[in-house]
């Protein structure tokens, strides 16, 4: 026998007095009194009360308890003083009175057993020291029971007390309330009201809650899977108009889904909470509803509600028709007219009842509930967007835009008397409030700096330096002594990182750092390790099969490894958000890129800022320099740990004959990438056990920031602004890199999201700002010795006793590309021919020939200048179209340009996608327009492609436009200049480029020595004339050529006539009767706009033979069937003539192109230019007049040309 357990001889029980015991010992025991009887002792044996206790049996706990007065009538005793009150409460109808302050006595309790439920049955006893108490008063009470019953009724004192000041008392409302709560006027509608037990009636359901928890289940099912799954059918323009609170207004981004589906959540139970506290309060009247709530429900809530609430508990009620009535319900409270007072409403009255604090009984400041705000309307959105328009019904819905507009402008928008209007309203003024007033104090510090006050909690700066220390030792204990199976004395190496080549730019399926340097496949060496170990039994049977225990037990110390790993990783760095660093990659994924890289014997971390992607689709990228030792655990986990795990987690699928790939992610489970809850819970768990209190990771995030602040900051730190952005929104302004490390800008510090490529923003400069703000944190923390001037050291690494010298920089390794030879003839034919879709076409001229050869063979700067109508497209597609070509990036800088490019790309065969939408994907043809392609957003995703080495060429389209179009546009134009810096091939086309315009173009386009491929631009088919009329009679002479003309034009043939002014266009088409084209010139591609209206179109079809037009209309437009062109008045160079006159005849129709000047407008005699006309190589400085600005000039010209056919 054991001194550790007795036998009741007298009850014929074992009692063990050490607690509880496992299995194993367990069965020791059973053996060691297997011949000794056991028993149950009956509990009808064991009735002891206070009037019969027994003497406590040794061996067993002795419980201080309560025995009901009442025993021996229901035989209560229990160990719960508020159980015994609620009993006495409901079985006996006792209410407190100093007579009987409590109806109950204190007594010594035992039981046989300790496991919940029936087997616990207290009996009373007697223990030796009540013996011979003393009796003090006339009731008989000892002394122990005397302040028993005084603390009794001092505790119900304090009670009653409590619940007074739960009640909003009129007095302490007059000084206690702020200007939010007289706003939202929550402190007048609770007056004189239970605010604890209003807010208890809004809690999500319990375990108990059969009922309300069968609605929450129909209500998420109604939320995600019609309301939010049903936006996919919703028209875009009437997702726009849904997320804007503006009646006459689309919002820039349609309404869907938020990016983190636990946002939604969060945002849904908001609803659910109200749907539960209108059920909660449903039992009561309406005079007692109003007395203890202060609402009433209007007209026919309460008869839905009550049906809601029979079918609730109706198990034969269809869950789809239970969805549908709580979609019928919800659309009710939300399209309430509330024309007086606004708390009439149900849902209004609950707004202010989630402004209630449950933990505090007070309400909520504006910077702690606007985020409540904006998640209650996100609901009221989405299900009136699915009320008034149901995803079943919209396929036929004649009248959906007329249903969906009446709803919206009634019960959706700002300033509408409805709950969504007031909600709307409260939601701005909160957040001005907010913005004016801040968070709360939460951090404070001693004189020394060296203890931090978290919300009263004192935080020692030492102990958050020896728990990143200890937890260090202990993760590379973990790993060593546990998931890594070498053995031996000396086991421990490092990984030489100094030593690994990382290429930024692989992205392959898959693949990482860890696939270019030979360090695929450790799991063999991990798997010959296990096997030839000691440890091999726990992993393998003697048949060789897998003992499936032992690795889930190994898999659970991966977890706890990865669990530090994951809070060594965060609390080494300035804090990123929780989702933004669970959401890592170790491998190229199919549409986003690794996070981890290997820079100068450094792990990288690169985390993205989500909060710019939501907004502005524009993620800014943080890279975080991990210490030494960090690093080394991140690259054995990803080299050695991870691929073994994958292998086991291969085999398991297998034993059910099925398949599932690797995760993508650094910290997974079976459901995905971890959540910022699972984070925040390893977080508390672990800060716990270090240092002795619970930080969550909301709350070090504070703390983080705050010894960010004042201890690991630089104070003359260089702005991280680095992308130079212009975001109009302030809060969008990165400005010290510390806070744009941690996920916030100085002034904000909130939001969440997902994104694309990271090192689509990953630049030389950002490595050096970040890996300072690192470095900085690293010193706080003790993991580094000094801090380096330079963000890049020089280190050896040793393993296995061999030196290892890194690289200066880290070696960036181009993609592979086939360098091809220079296309043959044959090659380029078959290419022109497959563009054009004719087997037997041919190049037109010897120069466009020429031009596409040495397009193709990436011959730079190439200007190739082909007259309008000669095929210039056919420069940059036909190399296109060749076996191995990469992506051609071309400039157009008129919209309508660019969507002809388009179409004739695609025509030809061609993969070809204007900008944006060719971001995610690398097509042959990119068209863009000129101010787009000297944006940050287009150059960084250029720059990328081209590191790539997937550039071919950068082709600007209308090249002249750089020094010929008006000022302003001619200024954005020229910021083209910044694509020099792609260091490609380039290609510059135009129909008019006069050979002394060439050393301006060089200027305006920073060239040197460019070669020009240049073609006449003679044209046979176009008759030039000049008329000159007296002044006042230009129009008048228009109309004279237009009506002798029109009567002999063929069917299909059409006539342009220009004039140098928006009014001059509309007042000479109303006196034609025909309509007019133009483009306004502070948006270049508002032409665009203009070419949808009737009238243009009616042109372009042949339905009006001519068309009054701008120079909008001068250039890159194709149109065909042009045969006739006037000008009214000289046009603004010859360089403009030739583009507008050029729009004819470019079918090869004989055209007649007139000029009509007005006396007025006449040029004066100029002997020296004119003569300077004649010849075509003359003074450049005389001839240059002419050519550009000065209309007298181009007037000359023209007369220079005659009447007549051109030759």
């Amino acid at each position: 026998m054991v001194d550790w357990m007795i036998y009741d001889d007298a009850h014929q029980a074992l009692i063990y007095t050490h607690g509880d015991v496992d299995l194993k010992t367990r069965k020791a025991i059973v053996a060691e009194y297997l011949g000794v009887q056991i028993n149950r002792p009956p509990n009808n044996k064991f009735q002891f009360g206070p009037r019969n206790s027994i003497p406590a049996i040794d061996g067993l706990t002795i419980h201080n308890g309560f025995a009901c007065k009442n025993y021996e009538e229901c035989g209560y005793l229990t160990t719960s003083r508020k159980a015994v009150k609620v009993h006495c409460n409901e079985e006996h109808d006792w209410t407190w009175s100093k007579a009987d302050p409590a109806h109950w006595a204190r007594v010594k309790l035992q039981t046989f057993f300790t496991v919940p439920g029936n087997a616990i049955h207290y009996f009373c006893v007697k223990v030796p020291e009540q013996a011979g108490e003393d009796v003090t008063d006339k009731r008989g009470r000892p002394k122990c029971q005397l302040i028993d019953d005084i603390k009794e009724q001092w505790s119900h004192g304090k009670e009653q007390q409590e619940n007074l000041q739960k009640i909003l008392a009129d007095g302490a409302s007059r000084h206690e309330t702020t200007n939010w709560l007289k706003r939202a006027g929550w402190t007048a509608h609770f007056k004189e009201r239970d605010l604890s037990e209003i807010h208890a009636c809004s809690r999500m359901p319990g375990r108990e809650d059969d009922y309300l928890r069968r609605m929450a289940a129909a209500m998420d099912r109604l939320f995600f899977g019609r309301c939010i799954d049903g936006l996919k059918s919703m028209p875009l323009m009437t997702r726009l108009l849904l997320a804007s609170p503006h009646q006459l207004d689309a919002h820039s981004r349609p309404f869907g889904p938020l990016q983190e589906k636990t946002s939604m959540d969060r945002n849904l139970i908001y609803w659910t909470r109200f749907l539960c506290y209108c059920l909660n309060v449903l039992h009561l009247e309406e005079s007692e509803l109003f007395e203890k709530h202060g609402f009433h429900f209007a007209t026919g809530q309460r008869e839905r509600l009550g049906k809601l609430w029979e079918h609730l508990q109706n198990a034969d009620w269809s869950e789809e028709a239970l969805e549908e009535e709580l979609l019928e319900i919800s659309a009710s409270f939300w399209m309430q007219q509330l024309q007086g007072d606004p708390f009439a409403s149900p849902l209004w009255h609950f707004v202010g009842v989630l402004g209630i604090d449950g933990g505090t009984g007070q309400f909520r400041p504006a910077h702690l509930f606007t985020y409540v705000l904006a998640g209650l309307m996100y609901v009221g959105r989405a299900l009136l967007g699915e009320w008034a328009i149901p995803t079943k019904e919209r396929p036929e819905m004649e009248d959906l835009a007329e249903r969906f507009a009446h709803v919206r402008d009634t019960w959706l928008c700002k300033a509408t008397y409805s709950p969504m209007g007031y909600t709307l309203s409260l939601l701005l003024y909160g957040r001005a409030i907010a913005k004016q007033t801040g968070s709360r104090l939460m951090v404070s510090w001693s004189k020394t700096k060296e203890l931090m006050y978290f919300m009263g909690k004192p935080i020692p700066m030492d102990d958050i330096r020896s728990m990143v220390a200890d937890m260090t030792t202990d993760a590379e204990d973990l790993l060593w002594n546990v998931l890594m199976f070498k053995e031996g004395e000396d086991v421990r190496f490092k990984i030489p990182l100094a030593d690994i080549e990382d290429d930024l730019t692989h992205t392959q399926r898959g693949k990482s750092f860890i696939h270019s340097n030979g360090l695929a496949g450790k799991e063999v060496e991990m798997l010959e390790d296990l096997v030839n170990g000691r440890r091999r039994q726990q992993f393998l049977d003697k048949n060789g099969e897998w003992k499936w225990g032992g690795i889930r037990k190994h898999l659970k110390d991966v977890d706890k490894f990865k669990q530090l790993l994951l809070l060594l990783v965060h609390m080494t760095n300035i804090p990123s958000r929780g989702d933004e660093i669970t959401g890592l990659r170790l491998v190229n994924g199919i549409n986003r890129d690794r996070n981890g890289f290997v820079i100068d014997g450094e792990f990288v971390l690169v985390t993205q800022y989500h909060k710019s992607l939501s907004h502005f689709d524009s993620p800014k990228v943080i890279p975080r320099f991990l210490p030494e030792r960090i690093g080394q655990l991140m690259a054995m986990y990803m080299i050695y740990v991870r691929p073994l795990t994958n292998r086991w987690e291969a085999d398991r699928w297998a034993l059910y004959d099925k398949m599932s790939p690797p995760s993508d992610f650094i910290w997974h489970d079976e459901n995905g990438p971890w959540g910022s809850c699972r984070m925040s819970r390893a977080m508390a768990k672990w800060t716990l056990h270090y240092m002795g209190i619970e930080i969550p990771l909301q709350d070090w995030r504070h703390v983080a920031v705050a010894i960010s602040r004042k201890l690991a900051r630089d104070r003359g730190v260089k702005k991280a602004d680095f992308e130079n952005d212009d975001d109009d929104d302030d809060s969008e302004q990165y400005e010290i890199p510390d806070d744009l490390a941690a996920s916030h800008t100085t002034k904000t510090a909130e939001n969440y999201g997902v994104t694309i490529d990271v090192l689509k923003r990953l630049t030389a400069e950002s490595l050096e700002i970040f890996s300072q703000v690192s470095y900085r944190w690293h010193k706080f923390l003790g993991l580094r010795e000094q801090q380096s001037s330079q963000p890049c050291l020089k280190r050896k690494c040793k393993v296995e006793g061999e030196g290892l010298t890194p690289r200066k920089r880290p070696k960036i390794l181009p993609l592979n590309k086939a360098v091809s030879e220079v296309a043959s003839e044959q090659v380029l034919l078959k290419a022109l021919r497959a563009v054009l879709r004719d087997d037997h076409a041919q190049f037109r001229t010897p120069q466009q020939k020429e031009a596409v050869r040495l397009a193709a063979a990436k011959e730079t700067p190439l200007v190739a200048i082909l007259p309008t109508g000669g095929g210039k497209s056919l420069v940059f597609m036909v190399p296109a179209m060749l076996s191995g070509s990469g992506v051609t990036i071309v400039v157009a800088p008129y919209a309508e340009l660019k969507r002809q490019l388009v179409t004739r790309c695609i025509d030809a065969g061609l993969d070809c996608k204007h900008w944006p939408e060719a971001r995610e994907s690398w097509p042959r043809v990119v068209l863009v327009s000129a101010e787009a392609a000297s944006s940050d957003d287009f150059l960084q995703w250029a720059a990328d492609v081209g590191v790539r080495g997937k550039l071919d060429r950068v082709v600007i389209d209308e090249c002249h436009l750089t020094f010929t179009a008006a000022d302003e546009y001619r200024r954005k134009l020229r910021g083209l200049v910044l694509l020099r810096n792609l260091g490609c091939p380039f290609v510059f086309l135009t129909g008019t480029l006069p050979p002394l315009c060439q050393r301006e173009f060089e200027e305006a386009m920073q060239l040197q020595s460019p070669l020009y491929i240049r073609a006449s631009s003679h044209r046979v088919n176009v008759e030039y004339s000049v008329v000159r009329v007296k002044n006042g009679r230009g129009a008048t002479e228009v109309q004279k050529l237009v009506e002798s003309r029109v009567a002999g034009l063929a069917p299909g043939e059409k006539g342009v006539i220009y004039c140098n002014s928006h009014m001059k266009c509309k007042v000479l088409a109303q006196r034609l009767g025909c309509h007019y084209y133009h483009g306004n010139p502070e948006d270049s591609n508002a032409h665009f706009l203009a070419q949808r209206e009737a009238g243009f179109q009616a042109w372009l079809g042949g339905e009006t033979p001519y068309i009054v037009a701008t120079a909008a209309l001068g250039t890159g437009i194709d149109v065909p069937g042009i045969s006739h062109v006037i000008h009214l008045e000289a046009p603004h160079s010859i360089i403009d003539y030739a583009q507008e006159a050029g729009r004819a005849g470019r079918g090869g129709e004989r055209v007649v192109a007139v000029v009509v000047i007005e006396e007025k407008d006449w040029p004066e005699e100029d002997a020296a230019k004119d003569s300077c006309l004649e010849d075509p190589w003359a003074v450049p400085g005389q001839r240059l007049t002419g050519l550009q600005g000065n209309r007298s000039g181009a007037v000359r010209q023209l007369q220079a040309r005659g009447s007549g056919v051109e030759e």
